[in-house]
């Protein structure tokens, strides 16, 4: 029967250990973490590990293909920077010593999915105000990507450009996975955590 084969196959790849049948063998699959920071203009990234520089992180996550996926359409719907750490970056309200006009590393600023922090295309204000939102959605308070991304595949499939509705229905397919996660943790939070009393030194708890 298909129930025994299945069985039979479950064996044989706990056994063998086929080098690439990696989906649900424990340890065979590395998790990764969703952190929001590295300043002075904080951005969505992942990590192997928690990171303790990071402002917040979520994790452990399996499935670091979609992590990644999700952090990159997640920066471009918040306009926040991913490039590297090492790039000088600056707001508007920073004086300038030198008159010389900075030009961006990519093109991102032009198309606007970028505050541009790397040329002082921003203000700091303007800049915490998405990394705000980013921080809503990371705390499952939010959906705000994920109604975006919605409405721009809907928009784009009335329009009859198939091919970016079709891109867009990837990217919303990812956020979606991403938002389940981040309600999955948040519900757990509120659920799990208490307050027992330990018996102190001194008679109290």
């Amino acid at each position: 029967s298909d129930f025994a084969a299945w069985l039979r196959e479950q064996s044989l790849i706990r056994r063998l250990c086929p080098r690439f049948n990696v989906q649900g063998i424990p340890k065979r699959q590395r998790p990764v973490f969703v952190c929001l920071g590295r300043l002075p203009a904080e951005q969505l990234y992942t990590a192997r590990k928690e990171d303790a520089k990071a402002g917040m992180w979520i994790g452990p996550l399996q499935g670091a293909a979609r992590a990644s996926r999700a952090v990159e359409v997640l920066n471009r719907l918040f306009q926040l920077r991913d490039c590297s750490s090492k790039t000088p970056l600056g707001f508007t309200e920073q004086l300038q010593l030198f008159d010389i006009e900075p030009r961006p590393g990519c093109i991102r600023f032009e198309i606007k999915t970028c505050l541009g922090p790397c040329i002082s295309g921003c203000s700091r204000k303007a800049y915490d105000l998405q990394v705000k939102r980013a921080k809503l959605f990371l705390t499952g308070k939010s959906e705000e990507p994920i109604e975006r991304l919605e409405r721009q595949m809907i928009e784009a499939a009335e329009r009859r450009n198939f091919e970016q509705a079709a891109v867009l229905r990837e990217d919303l397919r990812v956020v979606q996975w991403l938002g389940r996660r981040v309600s999955d943790i948040a519900r757990a939070k509120d659920t799990y955590t208490f307050v027992y009393p330990v018996s102190g030194t001194q008679g109290q708890d």
